[in-house]
């Protein structure tokens, strides 16, 4: 049963990853299933990624290419019969500082591609595994992404993923490690080994926020 918190919190990712919730400068266009054994979904090695994160590939007319990548876990409440959802947001970035996802406000630079991934678990906490696409809506052992980038009037191209896996290899309070194997509409693709410094953020902190363009 999907709780008014968990559609607010499918709501919430989706906005994240597609700047769709509220924009203060711009416009923009359940069934359980646990994680499988860790394996390596991406052209880096989970088990021992490089330093830093190097997700690259070229989509549509964005050549991207990580230069650096920065992430919170949230956790949504319990509600009646519902257990409580853990979710970890990963920003892999083109430029440095694109994304602000610890500080404050979320605040993402325009002219910037930004591949957002979104994790989620109900009952437990982020867990190494095998993490599928889900299209729509957060469910257990799945993740919501895209890739956006605003452009000089914060106004955000976006391109959908159809396929893909996150696999995580490690999860430790301020980091996150792994690889991603992404498919897109186009039929380009996203592939590489990430280790991301993560925070931690209070579910009401970010629920009611809208994404910000940087001026």
């Amino acid at each position: 049963m999907r709780t008014h918190s968990l559609v607010r919190s499918s709501a919430l990712a989706r906005a994240l990853l597609v700047g769709a919730l509220a924009l203060t400068c711009c416009s923009s266009d359940d069934d359980d299933k646990a994680a499988n054994p860790a394996s390596d979904g991406g052209t880096g090695d989970a088990s021992n990624p490089t330093a830093g994160s190097t997700p690259s590939g070229t989509v549509g007319t964005i050549d991207f290419s990580t230069v650096e990548s920065s992430g919170f876990v949230t956790v949504v409440p319990a509600s009646g019969a519902r257990s409580e959802v853990t979710l970890a947001y990963l920003f892999f970035e083109g430029s440095a500082g694109a994304i602000a996802a610890c500080d404050g406000e979320l605040l993402a630079k325009k002219d910037t591609p930004i591949l957002a991934v979104a994790l989620a678990r109900t009952g437990s906490a982020i867990t190494a595994g095998s993490y599928t696409l889900s299209t729509s809506q957060i469910v257990d052992g799945k993740f919501l992404g895209s890739l956006g980038i605003y452009d000089g009037t914060c106004k955000q191209a976006k391109s959908a993923l159809v396929s893909g896996t996150v696999t995580v290899a490690t999860v430790a309070d301020t980091q996150i490690t792994g690889s991603v194997d992404l498919q897109f509409s186009g039929g380009e693709s996203i592939t590489g080994a990430f280790s991301t410094t993560v925070c931690a953020r209070a579910y009401e902190t970010v629920i009611n926020q809208p994404v910000k363009c940087m001026e």
